[in-house]
């Protein structure tokens, strides 16, 4: 067990989750099975009502099943070894490794807190980051949000107001357009190159006022602990008219959203997609069909 201190007094938790941004998560399924995880100094676990009781420790009950949810904050000052705090966390997960002696976990961390996982994790499956980059020439249509057209009477030629709903629904046609567009894009879709050469009889998309450009395609595989700050470095370097994200979160895990309880039932959708329109950004969110989401 990775939590258990040591002869040396040391534990993988004083060692790395409360120095790092160390990412861990079980192999486990969310609706029925003991599920942990760790980030950003935290352990969640969601737990059968079964293994709760074994555990002995402080928790809620779940919204979802017959599930139970704790946390620590591995960074509390109060929380070291030899206080009763830890101790009491100790006991409950030493109840819990004896139910799974051999589960498995996936882990990221830092390349300077690399020796950790191998000197203190036995039963990790390490999954390095897998990066693909590819660019073509594709239509892009416009990046920005349409302008409101002026509307006159046609008796009177007085100008009309136009209403708030039909603002509204310009900017949301226009804005499904675009997502339509990312999601096209980063699948390498024929439809949306330039040379499209797609027989209208299977497809009846076309790239409105679309103009030529090279776009380039980077997809990451794996848990990315750093991603956010690097897509920050990459919108300020960049001399770029727009950038897009799209995440596809951890179907399996206990929480999505910050501290939102997700479960994978019913879909298990966890993914978002950010456009970033020079000062201007669109989010997409994608949650499960009983989520709690922003």
């Amino acid at each position: 067990m990775f939590f258990a201190s040591r002869e040396d007094g040391s534990s993988f938790s004083a060692s790395v989750f409360q120095k790092s941004d160390a990412w861990v998560i079980s192999k486990s399924r969310i609706d029925s099975d003991n599920v942990f995880a760790v980030w950003g100094g935290n352990i969640y676990m969601s737990l059968t009502r079964s293994s709760y009781q074994t555990a002995g420790l402080n928790g809620k009950k779940s919204r979802y099943g017959d599930k139970y949810l704790i946390s620590f904050n591995l960074r509390d000052p109060n929380f070291h070894i030899g206080t009763n705090q830890h101790n009491r966390f100790l006991f409950g997960l030493q109840q819990l490794d004896k139910l799974h002696p051999d589960l498995e976990y996936s882990v990221t961390v830092h390349s300077k807190d690399a020796n950790f996982v191998s000197e203190y994790l036995s039963n990790v499956k390490e999954k390095p980051l897998k990066t693909t980059v590819s660019e073509r020439n594709v239509l892009v249509p416009p990046m920005s949000p349409p302008e409101v057209p002026e509307l006159t009477d046609a008796h009177s030629g007085a100008k009309v107001d136009v209403s708030q709903k039909y603002k509204d629904y310009l900017f949301e046609n226009w804005a499904l357009g675009i997502q339509e567009w990312v999601g096209l894009a980063s699948i390498g879709a024929g439809r949306i190159a330039s040379d499209d050469n797609v027989d209208s009889l299977f497809s009846q998309y076309q790239v409105e006022d679309g103009e030529p450009a090279n776009v380039t395609n980077i997809q990451v595989v794996g848990m990315c602990p750093l991603l956010a700050s690097k897509l920050k470095q990459i919108g300020e370097q960049a001399d770029t008219a727009f950038f897009a994200f799209t995440a596809y979160g951890v179907q399996d895990t206990p929480y999505s959203w910050g501290t939102k309880e997700h479960q994978f039932n019913n879909g298990g959708e966890n993914d978002y997609t950010i456009v970033n329109i020079g000062d201007d950004v669109l989010s997409f969110e994608t949650v499960g069909h009983s989520d709690m989401y922003i």
